[in-house]
């Protein structure tokens, strides 16, 4: 009797899934306005589960060489398959000033790869929401893609 309790209340329990891995996969663009930039950015997900992930929404925030510079969440909800992996693209805003100072830090240095460090909560679609954090190094693209004037 007690292992029949014990197996329904198991099968009640839900498992809780491990964060997706996400890599920053490059940057697609930017976009300077009068008082903030658009950054085009593209994410690598990877589903460490042995199922798949409803996702809702996933909020980002992005710093590069150690400057937070942009803020943004995806625009549609999309389904990682089970130790799959995909590719997202996400628009973030980030203001003009914090954008200008991490830019002048890469042109300055004459860096070959920048440093990132994104941050977030994946929504999922039953609601629960996954925190992740993930670093790393992407190559650096060319001044021009950055908004700046070519040296």
């Amino acid at each position: 009797m007690f292992g029949a309790v014990l197996l329904a209340g198991c099968a009640g329990m839900v498992q809780r899934p491990a964060p997706p891995e996400l890599t920053l996969a490059g940057i697609r663009g930017v976009e300077l306005r009068e008082r903030d930039a658009k950054l085009a950015m593209r994410f690598e997900v990877r589903n460490p589960n042995d199922f798949d992930l409803e996702v809702k929404s996933v909020d980002f925030r992005v710093a590069l060489e150690g400057v937070e510079v942009a803020t943004g969440a995806t625009a549609r909800p999309f389904t990682l398959p089970k130790n799959g992996r995909s590719t997202v693209d996400v628009d973030l805003a980030a203001t003009f000033e914090r954008f200008a100072k991490a830019s002048r830090a890469i042109a300055e240095k004459r860096l070959d790869r920048i440093r990132y460090e994104i941050a977030g909560t994946v929504v999922l679609a039953d609601a629960s929401v996954v925190p992740f954090r993930r670093s790393g190094e992407v190559p650096s693209p060319s001044a021009r893609s950055l908004g700046l004037p070519a040296r």
